[in-house]
């Protein structure tokens, strides 16, 4: 099973920071996941909220995003990259993301590094953009939602995996999932008391602030 450090090893360093990504891999964690999401000026920022003093993050240039000590995509790979550790990206929003992210990976990684890229998204929409870029990334969708069988069969096409809110978890829905292929990956990992519940179920991995 995977252990999936939560914007890097946040609940000891902080969210979406280089310190916070670094120390995840020094402690051990099998994957870095961070929130990846555009800005005005059209750089990729790494960044979880939509929204800095009540401004919409796509609404702002990077000049006054990086005065917030948010950092771009380009600059986490400067430090990190996937021939190091695996890595989640979690696409926030759309504003015209996907194509500028594609390239971005093509251009700096060659396939054998983007099979340890896994990309995500709560918005089909995004996912499904993806899917028809010819990427060699791992692509899959986040959820809070309790699915059936009948729609995980139709939402699963072209995915390599899912992101299930560990509040609806489901044993028969992780059985089916696993049993078709698909990766089954749990958020988000708190405490002691939630990971025990997300232990319950043979998951391909957990997304955790927590180290275990």
């Amino acid at each position: 099973m995977l252990k999936i450090a939560h914007r890097g090893f946040s609940g000891k360093y902080g969210d979406n920071n280089l310190e916070s990504f670094n120390q995840a891999i020094e402690h051990g964690f099998d994957m870095v996941e961070l929130d990846i999401q555009m800005c005005k000026s059209g750089e990729i920022v790494v960044y979880h909220d939509r929204y800095i003093d009540n401004e919409l993050i796509i609404n702002l240039p990077i000049s006054k995003i990086q005065s917030h000590g948010i950092i771009t995509l380009e600059t986490f790979f400067e430090h990190i990259k996937p021939s190091s550790i695996k890595l989640f990206l979690d696409i926030k929003d759309d504003y015209g993301i996907c194509p500028i992210l594609v390239d971005m990976l093509t251009t700096k990684f060659k396939q054998q590094e983007m099979e340890n890229i896994f990309i995500s998204s709560f918005h089909r929409d995004v996912m499904n953009q993806l899917k028809c870029m010819d990427l060699p990334a791992k692509l899959g969708f986040t959820t809070y939602n309790d699915f059936t069988i009948l729609e995980l069969k139709h939402l699963m096409k072209g995915l390599h995996y899912i992101c299930i809110d560990w509040t609806v978890l489901n044993k028969e829905r992780v059985g089916y999932l696993q049993s078709n292929g698909y990766m089954v990956f749990s958020c988000t990992c708190k405490n002691e008391l939630i990971l025990g519940h997300m232990k319950k179920f043979e998951l391909d991995g957990i997304v955790t602030d927590i180290l275990f």
